[in-house]
Formats: structure tokens, sequence, C-alpha cells
């Protein structure tokens, strides 16, 4: 999380790293050490390897609206996904890509639904922080739950202010 907030004291924080050589040197380990972040419905183990979920809805939205900041790095784009079930299988679906925005903006994530009548039952959304591994600037200083740490760090999204809207 990061104290910089649209509204409330915190704000969802994902950012690409680099593990291993973190904050202890100028190098960056090459291979597969650098980590896109995600925030998701659903959960991680205790190695961060993710299992997407769901959460019940039982509504009909026609979008997802939030607020982002987002520190790219070499024109790099963060994306957003929703989808919709419903008993019979996937009711709706919505994605977006965003790039560079140094203040608050505002986004919104359109539902296309494949089934004018079918309930909803559930929800899934997934944030990545980068759509391609454009890798890390070193010994970056963030920002993260209120105190400032550096590491090798890539692309920064904060997300803040998600709703469902209904139109």
């Amino acid at each position: 999380r990061s104290t910089d907030s649209y509204s409330g004291s915190y704000s969802a924080f994902i950012f690409v790293v680099n593990v291993g050589k973190m904050n202890t040197d100028n190098d960056v380990l090459a291979g597969n050490q650098t980590h896109i972040g995600q925030l998701f419905t659903g959960s991680a183990d205790d190695s961060g390897n993710p299992t997407y979920g769901t959460v019940a809805c039982q509504s009909r939205p026609s979008a997802l609206k939030f607020h982002y900041k987002y520190v790219a790095k070499s024109n790099s784009q963060f994306s957003a996904e929703l989808k919709l079930n419903s008993s019979e299988g996937v009711l709706a679906t919505g994605s977006v890509t965003g790039g560079a925005a140094s203040s608050w903006t505002e986004m919104t994530v359109p539902l296309t639904y494949t089934s004018g009548k079918a309930k909803a039952t559930d929800i899934s959304l997934v944030f990545l922080s980068t759509t391609t591994d454009v890798g890390v600037n070193t010994k970056t200083t963030i920002e993260y739950n209120g105190g400032n740490y550096t590491g090798h760090f890539g692309p920064q999204l904060r997300i803040d202010n998600l709703r469902l809207i209904y139109e």
C-alpha cells in the first residue's frame, strides 16, 4: 500500500521489482529475477504464485471505474481486466491499458455482455503493473507503506477509488 492516495489514507501500490540483489548493490540480476506486480481477486502462496479467484457479485454493472497514478519505464503500460461470470459461464468482460500519469487520473473499464438475461454469480479482477517486462531502474527510491525504500524497481502503479458503475 501507499500513503499517496486519491481518497482516504492509502492506495493499492504494485510495481515491478528485481529480487536477489534488490538493494545490495548497483547490479540487477539477469534472468528470471524481475517480477511484475499484480493485484487480483484470489490468493497467493508464500512464494507469490497466484491462484486467481472470484468474489460474489449478483448484479450487472456496466463498468468499473478507478483512479490511478503510473510511473512508466520505456513507455510501459499497465493493464486492468474484469470478468463477470454466471452459472452458464462468462457473462461479461472488459479490459483497458494505461500509460504514464503523474497525477491521479480516472479510468473506466467498460463491460461487454455476452448474454442479456443470465444472472451474475461472481466477478474477478486483475491489475498488472506492466503488460511487458521492461526491466527495472537501478537504485530507485519509492514510497511504500509510509516509508522510503531503495532498490531496483520498474513501472509503478497506484490504484484507488475502485467502484462498479450501473448505467
